[in-house]
């Protein structure tokens, strides 16, 4: 799986449920919008969901993907690849994450097939980061 396969996958989906902000109104959409979050920190500032700054900024978008996804039974294995992504390398954090959003993307285009997408009022941003921001300030630079 490779991060541009990914993104012709994801994007269409992405495109049809997302809007330019805030949250999506269905289910579906947010659950999107937080696969889209992760895989961008991580492409875009090399942010993990579960080391330093990663934690602020894409913590919550994995702490509502863990929480969710579970309670729909197709997604158990997109659950599993997020959480065993926790701790690996550039490479293999960036297939689990790819592999994760593509599986995510085709189960919401069936559901979008089917016209059984969930309106919700959730909100990604309401769930917290499992892990810590646990990165120092440098001390004695001479900034203040």
């Amino acid at each position: 799986m490779t991060q541009e396969l990914a993104d012709s996958i994801i994007g269409p989906v992405a495109d049809k449920l997302m809007p330019s902000s805030g949250s999506c109104e269905t289910l579906e959409g947010e659950l999107i919008r937080a696969i889209c979050k992760i895989r961008y920190r991580f492409y875009n500032d090399g942010d993990y969901w579960f080391e330093g700054y990663g934690c602020e900024t894409a913590g919550s978008a994995h702490a509502f993907l863990v929480a969710r996804l579970p309670q729909i039974e197709e997604l158990k294995e997109v659950r599993d690849l997020l959480v065993y992504s926790y701790g690996e390398g550039p490479e293999r954090y960036g297939k689990s994450i790819d592999l994760a959003g593509t599986r995510l993307a085709e189960w919401v285009q069936m559901q979008m097939d089917a016209d059984k997408l969930t309106t919700t009022k959730e909100d990604m941003f309401d769930y917290e980061s499992q892990y810590d921001e646990q990165y120092e300030e440098d001390e004695g630079d001479g900034y203040y």
